[in-house]
């Protein structure tokens, strides 16, 4: 059923109306799949029934690994010292905070692209990217199950002139 379809009568859809299109579709993919579940379900409820039940797709890299025996673990998101992007943005974040008020949002836009390039140096970057690599090794060191060569870290950690903000 589209959720844009109109009524019988040619009149569009209410909002709640457009909801339990959505809720029976939800509903219609959990029959489909053969999942049981309660009528008395909600929709949050039956998402999530859809969300542990739906196939999980792969990643191209994760493919490309694979052919190669190669497995790729991934790192915690948004953890600043595995994820060398947040660092970056905290920097940025805290030039936009400290300077003036903003009037409009090209201020702000323009007051992100001056950090950006007053304090985020190919050096800047260079040095995070080691320090994650350096606390990925410690995270990796500490789980048993995982086994990786020194040789795979130690050819981006051999640098003295590290430059970290």
């Amino acid at each position: 059923m589209d959720i844009s379809s109109t009524k019988g009568s040619g009149a569009p859809l209410t909002d709640n109306e457009k909801l339990m299109v959505i809720k029976q579709e939800i509903i219609d993919w959990l029959h489909a799949h053969d999942i049981a579940f309660s009528d008395e379900l909600r929709k949050p409820e039956l998402l999530e029934l859809v969300r542990m039940n739906k196939e999980k797709v792969p990643f191209a890299c994760v493919k490309i690994a694979e052919q190669y025996e190669h497995e790729v673990n991934f790192t915690l998101p948004y953890h600043c010292e595995l994820q060398p992007i947040e660092v970056v943005w905290s920097v940025v974040k805290g030039e936009v905070a400290r300077s003036s008020p903003h009037p409009n949002l090209l201020s702000v836009r323009n007051t992100l692209l001056n950090a950006f390039k007053e304090k985020i140096s190919s050096k800047v970057i260079v040095g995070l990217w080691r320090r994650a690599i350096k606390n990925t090794k410690e995270y990796f060191e500490s789980d048993e199950n995982i086994q990786f060569t020194d040789d795979e870290f130690d050819a981006y950690s051999s640098f003295d002139d590290d430059h970290v903000i």
